[in-house]
């Protein structure tokens, strides 16, 4: 007897697995001395007036964008600016580094 058709059929991958929480904040941990938007972000989110956080929940969420703007890139193939990570423009608004 063969098996079931489902059986012999493989499973597709898992989406964004566990190994991408700890990647994402790897990077991020690499990029805040080097990238002036992810610092600045950081330095908006550890020094504001109400809400503030500390500086491993900025990193938490710093990473959380990261992942978020990464499947954007990746899925819908549009170039990473500067501009829409930084929160300063939204995403279809033509930037000057975009034009």
């Amino acid at each position: 007897m063969s098996p079931a058709p489902s059986a012999a059929r493989p499973r597709p991958p898992a989406v964004a697995g566990p190994a991408c929480a700890p990647a994402a904040w790897r990077a991020i941990w690499g990029a805040l001395p080097h990238n002036p938007v992810w610092s600045a972000r950081r330095d908006a989110l550890t020094s504001r007036g109400s809400n503030q956080l500390h500086d491993g929940q900025a990193r938490a969420a710093a990473a959380a964008a990261l992942l978020r703007q990464l499947f954007v890139v990746i899925t819908k193939r549009v170039p990473w600016d500067p501009a829409i990570a930084a929160g300063t423009t939204a995403p279809g608004e033509v930037t000057a580094s975009a034009a």
